[in-house]
Formats: structure tokens, C-alpha cells, sequence
């Protein structure tokens, strides 16, 4: 069953954004490789589901982490995923950026989590050196 929630998803994702996107199927949930990428030239990964109606598209809080492990400031991080969450009008939950709307809107939920995850990114090389 979630073979075929994730060729819907997959099928309507891609006629509304490039055809760059991988994906695979997870447990319950389809990963989405983006073309976008963390400035390091990382790929970003998003991850969505379906639930009654609602999509849902997350990061799961690799952007967080990423910032986390390369030195930002819990403080500072904390301020900037605040921001990302109210700028790009995700969902506040904790250290996740997350969005859930209805299954005509999966590309512009999937930019908003992606461009939250860039901004949270770009803290790394926004750092003032440690030496």
C-alpha cells in the first residue's frame, strides 16, 4: 500500500517541480533525495506521508543536526529554526521542520521545507572562526 501512496506522491511532486528528484520507499514514508543542496553540496532529503487527506513533508531534524555537528551555537540555532518555522509557515516541533497540507499543494510544502532547511544550513558557514 505505501508502494503505491509514494507513486502518487512521486507522480504528482514531479509534474508540479523537476524531474531531479530520487526517491525511495521507507516504512512508511517515501525519502525524497532533493536537487537542493546544504552548502556544503550535501543533498537535502525530505521525507513524506499521507495521512488521511494531509500530506505531511519533514526533515526530520537533519537540518538541526547538521547545524549541531558543525558548531553552531545551541542558542543561535534554536533562534534561526524559530524563524525558519514562522518565515516559511511550517509547523513548530521542536527541532524538526515539518508541514502538513492537503495533496495539491505537495510542491510548495516540499520548497517551504526545503528552503527552511537551507536557512538553517547556511548557519555553518555563517560561524566566525573557532581559531
Amino acid at each position: 500500500m505505501i508502494q503505491t501512496e509514494c507513486n502518487t506522491l512521486v507522480e504528482q511532486l514531479l509534474s508540479q517541480l523537476e524531474s531531479r528528484f530520487e526517491w525511495e520507499t521507507g516504512q512508511s514514508e517515501c525519502v525524497l533525495r532533493t536537487p537542493f543542496l546544504y552548502p556544503d553540496n550535501t543533498p537535502i532529503t525530505v521525507f513524506v506521508r499521507t495521512d488521511e487527506q494531509r500530506v505531511t513533508v519533514s526533515d526530520h531534524g537533519q537540518a538541526s543536526d547538521y547545524a549541531f555537528v558543525n558548531g553552531v551555537e545551541p542558542t543561535v540555532l534554536k533562534t534561526r529554526l524559530n524563524l525558519a518555522v514562522r518565515r516559511y509557515r511550517l509547523l513548530p516541533l521542536d527541532d524538526e521542520l515539518l508541514t502538513k497540507v492537503g495533496p495539491t499543494s505537495l510542491a510548495s510544502a516540499v520548497l517551504s521545507v526545503v528552503g527552511a532547511v537551507q536557512d538553517v544550513g547556511y548557519l555553518v558557514y555563517c560561524q566566525p572562526d573557532q581559531g
